[in-house]
C-alpha cells in the first residue's frame, strides 16, 4: 500500500499515485462498490418541483473519487454510465452522457484525491461539475439529441444547477463529516480529523 500523504496536483507523484491505484485490488474493489452505489442511488430522488429534484449519485461519486483518484475515475465513469444504461435501456444510450459521467469523476478526483479536504474544496468541485459539465456539456448534448438551440436549454439548466448547489454541498459536507473518521482509520485517505471551511 502506498504511503498516504497530501500531494499537490502539479506534482509527478500525484499522477504516479493515481495511476498506481489501478494495481491495488483494494482500490478497484472499492471503486466497484461505489459504482454499484451510484447505480442504486440513481433510482432515488427528492422532487422539489416539476423540473427540480435532489439526486444523490454525487455522494457516491465524490467519495469514490476521494479514495480512488481521477484516473481510476475514468473507469468508474464509463462503468457507471454503461451499467445505468443496461438497467434502464429505455433511456437510450448516448456517448455524450458517458463522457459527462467520466469527466464528473475526473473533476472530483482532481479536486479531492490526496488533498486536504475542506468545505471550500467540495464547493469548488461541485461548482465545476454543475457549471462546466452539467450546464456546459449537458446543453450541448440536449441540443444534439432534441434539436433545439443551445441557449434554449442553457437558461433552465444554469438556474437549476445553481439552485441545487448549496443543498448538494451541505449534504456532501454532512456525509464527509460523518465518514472522515472511518475513512482515515481504514487508511483510505491521508489523516484528516475535521472538515474545515478553507484549507
Amino acid at each position: 500500500m502506498s504511503e498516504l500523504k497530501f500531494l499537490p496536483l502539479n506534482s509527478a507523484e500525484f499522477w504516479q499515485r493515481s495511476a498506481g491505484e489501478f494495481k491495488s485490488i483494494r482500490t478497484l474493489c472499492i471503486a466497484a462498490l461505489f459504482v454499484a452505489l451510484h447505480t442504486v442511488l440513481s433510482m432515488f430522488y427528492i422532487p422539489i418541483s416539476q423540473s427540480l429534484q435532489i439526486h444523490f449519485t454525487f455522494i457516491a461519486d465524490i467519495i469514490c473519487s476521494i479514495i480512488c483518484g481521477p484516473l481510476v475515475g475514468i473507469l468508474c465513469g464509463v462503468a457507471a454510465d454503461l451499467i445505468s444504461f443496461m438497467m434502464h435501456p429505455e433511456w437510450g444510450f448516448f456517448p455524450g452522457y458517458t463522457l459527462t459521467c467520466v469527466l464528473t469523476f475526473v473533476v472530483y478526483g482532481l479536486y479531492l484525491y490526496r488533498r486536504r479536504l475542506s468545505i471550500l474544496r467540495v464547493l469548488l468541485a461541485r461548482l465545476t461539475v454543475n457549471l462546466f459539465i452539467n450546464v456546459g456539456l449537458g446543453c450541448v448534448w440536449s441540443s444534439m439529441l432534441y434539436g433545439k438551440g443551445y441557449y434554449y436549454y442553457f437558461a433552465t439548466s444554469v438556474v437549476k444547477n445553481l439552485a441545487m448547489l448549496p443543498v448538494e454541498v451541505i449534504v456532501m459536507c454532512v456525509v464527509l463529516r460523518l465518514l472522515l473518521p472511518a475513512l482515515t482509520s481504514l487508511k483510505l485517505i491521508p489523516p484528516q480529523k475535521k472538515l474545515p471551511i478553507i484549507k
